[in-house]
């Protein structure tokens, strides 16, 4: 028995179609009503999109059926893929004359989807009809998330294929191999669907849009193309396939019963045979002859019949098995969707886990990003877009000169937002558009930016390091980066810790530097009166930040009299002289403020990669005792010999150095860390313009 791609890259096209003609003419009405849907509906969707032209994609589209039903439609550009080049055959012989010029750009065979239809290329509709039922489990997902992939925003996919079932499993051995697929399961968490069961004899249609949002899928169900819709979530959606379930388990069973008994019934090759025999209407001699071959066939498969027999009976097991945990499936998905979900905090921000819904999807050029930004001439061109609630990059970013777009990273961006955001892009002519941050938001917009012919002007800055890939979502982000780099769908990416250094040619190796704030007129503006021996700690309090440790030691120090700081979820032993003040956050103004009326800052992290904390200080002249940061670039500065802390966990290392910066005059201390700052941004400055190719 061969495998299911071996059947269909072995099966003629022309032996299809006429097997398809004598189904259509014999007793079944499907074929018909398959068509009138399809064409129905898409000539509706081109109605609901405004008369705009369409794309179309045919996935499997074989001796070309569907290229003939709607090749010809005015107001669409149809396209057909199939892995199989002989069942595409009278398809190349005889196109509709719509595409008959470019026939080979239209219709593409390949045994992967992915080397004829690059992520560049997109659809309106991608629709299957009675294909994926021939394809395993594990190769219908795949093929289902590339059609994804490859959708328009607001784009469509229609599948007509296996009624509504529960469970994923093989219905019987026809055509090497035919399957019943739980499609809801396989879109569950990317697109909602709507499904039309028992449709034209045993079919069912699946409509799924995508969206992009962190949420359980939302379902439409009708029993049939008359009924009433049912909107349910997955695990009510199931409990409308078990019936289905069971009959393909029966199904299986009997197949599996037979074959010991009666070689005759092995289904496939009869099955195939007979319709051959159909088709091409032989003689009584010609049925005979063609009989006494099957027969031999079949007396010399006797081993290969018993091989079978102990595969079905395994499959019908596995099969039993997952009836067992059907019934927990309903109630664990939902149990699933009732769960909080959280925001999981990366090395990327320092913000404390909260949601923001008070703010826009996106906003261009606010306040508070442009403020502060430098004028530099050959930077002229530049976009940055970057995430409203990472308020760590968002300052540095509001450092660099260039237009400012920020979006959301909590609230993911529907389609529509997409779409608009990236034709506003896509039509400002940017020189280079810098991605500061990544997240599921912002690797959907670099997508759509890239399929828009903007690759060679995109660059991305992912901050953080390998340490951090043990949480999911910055692993799942610096994974997306580096996909995006190796596939050419970037110009440039990098990764902001020294030493960073992997086989692609274009990440970008020397560290970039954050930029200092831009103060407008005097430049640095006056100092309020200081009280020697006032510390500012600003960070929240969590374990990378190492506020604790922090604390602890500049509560101990003699040279500290107060600790001013933002974190409201702090406390100390009160065997330790409590010097702490609580001040709420408001602006980055006050935040300011509280840096030019205290003696030091402190930001003693233990993973950081050019924080801003340290940034604003110096560039008030305020030093910053901080932690091994381990840049390439100014390490044998005096400033970073003398506010370096060894080892951040040590309170004794911390207090050691809160004293040593303390003991310094203050006029020495503050042009010591003028001039380190000024140094800093002269590397940053180069190292932009070096990254972005100015």
């Amino acid at each position: 028995m061969s495998s299911n791609p071996e059947y269909w890259k072995n099966r003629r096209g022309v032996d299809y179609k006429n097997q398809q003609d004598v189904q259509r003419t014999a007793d079944s009405e499907s074929y018909t009503l398959q068509e009138r849907w399809l064409t129905s509906y898409i000539r509706d969707l081109h109605a609901r999109g405004g008369q705009r032209r369409l794309r179309v994609l045919d996935f499997g589209c074989g001796a070309g059926r569907f290229a003939h039903l709607l090749a010809p439609l005015d107001f669409l550009d149809y396209f057909g893929y199939d892995s199989s080049a002989s069942m595409v055959e009278p398809l190349r012989a005889n196109p509709p004359s719509a595409i008959k010029e470019a026939l080979d750009e239209r219709i593409r065979v390949s045994e992967r989807f992915e080397a004829v239809f690059p992520e560049s290329e997109t659809f309106d509709l991608i629709f299957t009809v009675s294909v994926l039922v021939h394809n395993r489990p594990d190769t219908a997902r795949r093929m289902i998330s590339a059609m994804m992939d490859r959708l328009t925003p607001g784009g469509k996919i229609v599948l007509i294929e296996n009624s509504h079932t529960a469970v994923s499993a093989m219905e019987n051995l026809w055509y090497g191999g035919r399957w019943c697929h739980a499609f809801s399961q396989y879109f569950e968490g990317r697109a909602d669907t709507e499904i039309i069961d028992r449709f034209a004899d045993r079919h069912a249609i699946y409509i799924a849009s995508l969206f992009f949002e962190i949420r359980p899928s939302r379902h439409v169900y009708h029993a049939h193309s008359k009924a009433d819709a049912i909107i349910c979530s997955l695990g009510d959606l199931l409990s409308h396939g078990l019936d289905q379930a069971e009959e393909i388990n029966e199904n299986i069973l009997r197949e599996a019963e037979s074959i010991p008994a009666n070689n005759e019934s092995i289904i496939g090759q009869l099955l195939d045979i007979r319709e051959k025999l159909a088709e091409r209407e032989l003689t009584c001699d010609q049925h005979m002859r063609r009989i006494l071959e099957l027969e031999n066939a079949l007396n010399s498969m006797s081993e290969q019949c018993k091989q079978l027999s102990n595969a079905l009976s395994e499959t019908s097991v596995r099969f039993a098995d997952r009836q067992k945990l059907l019934e927990h499936v309903g109630a664990g998905l939902r149990d699933a969707q009732n769960r909080r979900s959280y925001r999981t905090i990366t090395s990327e921000e320092t913000t404390p886990p909260r949601v923001r819904t008070d703010l826009p999807i996106y906003e261009k050029n606010k306040s508070q990003d442009i403020k502060y930004a430098h004028t530099i001439s050959e930077f002229e061109g530049l976009l940055h877009i970057f995430h409203a609630e990472w308020v760590g990059i968002r300052a540095a970013v509001g450092s660099l000169p260039g237009t400012k777009i920020s979006i959301s990273a909590d609230r993911l961006l529907s389609t529509q937002d997409l779409s608009e955001l990236s034709r506003q892009i896509h039509s400002g002519n940017y020189k280079k558009v810098l991605i500061h941050g990544f997240s599921q938001n912002m690797s959907k917009l670099v997508s759509l930016l890239s399929r828009m012919d903007l690759a060679s002007v995109l660059y991305i800055i992912k901050h953080g390091n390998p340490a951090q890939w043990c949480y999911d979502a910055e692993r799942k982000a610096a994974f997306d980066v580096l996909d995006f780099a190796a596939t050419g769908r970037v110009r440039r990416v990098h990764f902001m810790k020294a030493g960073f250094d992997l086989d692609l040619g274009n990440i970008f190796r020397p560290m970039l530097f954050n930029m200092a704030p831009a103060f407008r007129g005097s430049g640095v503006p006056p100092l309020s009166p200081r009280e020697r021996g006032v510390v500012f700690a600003p960070a929240w309090a969590d374990w990378r930040k190492n506020l604790y440790t922090g604390l602890i030691a500049a509560c101990t120090a003699n040279s500290v009299g107060k600790i001013l700081v933002y974190a409201d979820n702090i406390d100390v032993p009160n065997l330790i002289n409590n010097k702490i003040i609580r001040h709420k956050f408001i602006d980055r103004e006050q935040t300011f403020g509280l840096i030019t009326s205290s003696s030091v800052c402190m930001n003693a992290s233990i993973v950081d990669c050019h924080p801003m904390v340290n940034i604003e200080a110096q560039s008030f002249g305020v030093p910053c005792v901080r932690g091994r940061l381990n840049l390439d670039a100014l390490e044998d500065h005096p400033y970073v010999k003398l506010t370096e802390v060894d080892d951040a966990m040590s309170i004794a290392n911390i207090r050691s150095v809160l004293d040593r910066v303390l003991a310094v005059p203050e006029n020495e201390l503050r042009d010591m860390t003028l001039d380190y700052q000024a140094a800093s941004d002269a590397v940053s400055r180069n190292r932009y313009g070096e990254f972005l190719e100015f």
